[in-house]
């Protein structure tokens, strides 16, 4: 019989039920603050809090993550939406992202941006750089 896809999550998420949320939350919290650029330190609390305060929920699930995140991107590849899409990613030597996401092939109106020296939460490190972009993209969608 062949493995379904939701059968690696039930054993990810009893691997994280058996591991611990907390711990989970904190190992998190350290990589985005490893992989983040040098105003990192401007994140620390709030991204704790931000952190500390969620329930998790997401991660202990399978329904939200193979319903709908494989659903919606099969809809994407079948259907090309032409809706605006800006994707905002950080430069900084621990984040990894893909100069060139292949998501990107199933929507012909998206963009790419990247900002250097920021990690994943690059709106939190460098908020004035990510909102001139955002504001740049959005008044750019106008014309």
């Amino acid at each position: 019989e062949p493995i379904k896809p939701e059968d690696p999550l039930k054993k990810e998420i009893a691997e994280l039920k058996a591991k611990g949320v907390d711990v989970m939350k904190r190992e998190w919290f350290e990589g985005l603050m490893k992989s983040a650029g040098t105003q990192r330190e401007r994140m620390r609390e709030p991204l704790w809090q931000m952190i500390e305060d969620w329930s998790a929920w997401q991660p202990l699930h399978k329904e939200v993550r193979v319903i709908i995140g494989m659903d919606a991107y099969v809809a994407l590849q079948e259907n090309n939406p032409e809706v605006p899409v800006l994707l905002v990613e950080g430069n900084a030597p621990g984040n990894r992202y893909a100069e060139k996401p292949d998501i990107l092939n199933y929507l012909p109106n998206g963009k790419q941006v990247v900002l250097d020296d920021c990690g994943h939460m690059l709106n939190m490190e460098q908020p004035e750089a990510f909102n001139e972009v955002v504001l740049a993209y959005l008044a750019g969608l106008k014309e």
